[in-house]
């Protein structure tokens, strides 16, 4: 995979946290969602597919609750931070390469 795709994944990635800031408006965690499945299929990574599942299935545990003010987010967050770090470290080995 080309660090361009890498790019691409993060790109959606950052939506997704955007997204899951505010997992309680209508919409959020659906498309939240399709963005991680992107991740997960675009990769060939099992390690980053995973990330991503973890993320949707996180970010699916918020949807069954009643949200007080402010979501206890703390799984979600670590989710996300691991798959960024995965993806961020998977572009680096594709960019140190030589073509």
């Amino acid at each position: 995979m080309a660090a361009e795709n890498f790019d691409d994944l993060l790109s959606k990635l950052k939506e997704m946290e955007q997204l899951l800031t505010f997992p309680s408006v209508p919409g959020h965690l659906d498309r939240a969602n399709e963005l991680a499945l992107a991740i997960a299929r675009a990769t060939r990574s099992g390690e980053i597919a995973n990330l991503a599942m973890k993320v949707i299935s996180e970010a699916n545990a918020l949807r069954g609750t009643a949200l007080p003010l402010k979501a206890a987010t703390g799984r979600l967050n670590a989710a996300l931070w691991r798959l960024r770090l995965a993806l961020q470290e998977a572009k680096s080995r594709v960019s140190g390469q030589a073509p």
